[in-house]
């Protein structure tokens, strides 16, 4: 039996990815979930930045992957600069991480060699992006590592509860009776269960390195959105297209995730390359 211990299980893809875990025959899944997080059943509650606490939990639990999750936007720096570096330190060297990232750079057709670009203080998700990149490096420190920059994750949650976008868009139909989105930028998305699958395919591989994680088309904001509409109910006449004079696009070249893994990968209708 293999046991996993994913770190930030009760977020959005940890709940996901934990139930996938447990239909999965031959993996023990354990989870963690901040302090205080009370309402949280079957989860070990951890202060990441606690050094001591981090240590005895890997030394209690010994387990034979672990699957970092955690995400916090407004303090993820620290998260991975304290936090990482404090599971990292509690790691053996046969212990599996697969470490999950975003995507670190614009542009199209990105790959897994792709430089990352930081961000200046006080950009866009700044903070997120660069302690990312943080992780990332960490990661890379591990010998025994996965690191996976997933597209856009979308999808409703263990527990039916839509996904963080399909509530900004209920919230802006509410308020605004219509969102515009870009017809002409391309982006690269992937649904929560896939993305939870090929984590669990990727347990179990002997593959280390960086994924991209996809589905193999792009698609535009506006047709992602549209089709996000769908899932919530609203209608998908008030997504409002808008064309870009020069698109800003965010998309992966997923060609060594589709050589390796065998998950298939949903993909929406709409805008392709």
């Amino acid at each position: 039996m293999k046991k996993v211990l994913v770190i930030g299980a009760a977020g959005y893809l940890g709940q996901v990815l934990c139930a996938t875990c447990r239909d999965e025959a031959g993996v023990a899944v354990y989870g963690t979930c901040r302090l205080g997080a009370t309402t949280v059943s079957n989860l070990y509650p951890l202060a990441l930045l606690d050094g001591c606490g981090v240590a005895a939990l890997v030394d209690e639990l010994a387990p034979d992957v672990v699957v970092w999750c955690a995400k916090d936007e407004a303090r993820e720096y620290e998260l991975n600069d304290v936090g990482l570096r404090n599971l990292l330190a509690s790691l053996g060297a046969s212990m599996r991480l697969i470490y999950l990232s975003t995507a670190l750079a614009d542009g199209a057709g990105q790959n897994e060699q792709t430089p990352p670009q930081s961000r200046a203080a006080g950009a866009y998700l700044s903070g997120y992006v660069n302690g990312k990149i943080l992780g990332e490096n960490l990661a890379r420190s591990h010998g025994n590592h996965i690191i996976i920059r997933p597209g856009q994750i979308y999808g409703r949650g263990a527990n039916g509860q839509a996904d963080s976008r399909m509530r900004r868009l209920a919230d802006a139909i509410a308020a605004n009776g219509t969102m515009t989105r870009s017809a002409n930028a391309l982006i690269s998305v992937i649904h929560v269960e896939d993305l939870a699958r090929c984590i669990v395919e990727l347990i179990d591989h002997t593959v280390t390195g960086t994924f991209c994680l996809a589905a193999e088309r792009p698609v535009s904001y506006y047709d992602f959105y549209r089709h996000l509409a769908g899932q919530i109910g609203v209608d998908s006449e008030k997504i409002v297209p808008i064309y870009d004079e020069k698109p800003a696009h965010c998309y992966f070249d997923v060609t060594k995730a589709k050589s390796m893994l065998g998950t298939p990968l949903r993909m929406l209708e709409g805008t392709t390359r």
